[in-house]
């Protein structure tokens, strides 16, 4: 395999992990600044680690529902539709359609996250820039930077830069998470 170009966080290669609660397993994108990204494999049913402290963004990106019970109410959070929480609340999953893989994005004291889902264009490229992550979540993408284009696996991970002309462009739909100071 030809090696990436430091834009591109090729997931499929990064390691799987246990949950903090030995509940799922994980593959961590990001985890640095008081941020963290990473893709959780949620393939039971019961209560999630805790991230006291940490405001958390958790986006279903496989499968259909994940049912969540965050301090006694429930939620229901579909396929491509964020959802913000409080990490350290205490919640449990219920898979009535079956297990999912959601993208969980984590925001320390002091920093803030947002994901947004956006449909690509073949013709309009989607810039992304310093404290910005892309992932492609299905369809086919084509990363431009530092005058150079590689293909996009779906799970790969862009790392936007203001030092570049990073952008996107394909078919298919993209998770832009976005740090910022508070």
């Amino acid at each position: 395999m030809a090696e990436s170009p430091q834009h591109v966080i090729r997931t499929a290669d990064l390691p799987v992990s246990p949950w903090r609660n030995g509940r799922g397993k994980t593959r961590e994108i990001l985890a640095a600044d008081g941020r963290r990204l990473s893709l959780a494999l949620v393939d039971q049913p019961g209560e999630f680690s805790s991230f006291a402290g940490y405001t958390r963004v958790q986006t279903v990106i496989e499968g259909d529902l994940l049912l969540l019970e965050i301090d006694g109410r429930e939620h229901a959070l579909e396929q491509y539709r964020p959802f913000t929480y409080d990490g350290g609340a205490a919640t449990s999953a219920v898979l009535p359609t079956g297990p999912v893989v959601a993208l969980n994005a984590f925001a320390g004291p002091g920093t803030e996250v947002f994901v947004l889902i956006l449909e690509l264009s073949k013709k309009r490229p989607l810039p992304l820039v310093d404290d910005q992550y892309g992932m492609l979540l299905s369809g086919h993408g084509r990363l431009s930077a530092d005058g150079a284009d590689d293909e996009l696996a779906e799970l790969d991970v862009v790392v936007g830069s203001n030092s570049s002309d990073t952008a996107v462009s394909g078919r298919g739909f993209f998770a832009v998470v976005t740090f910022q100071d508070a």
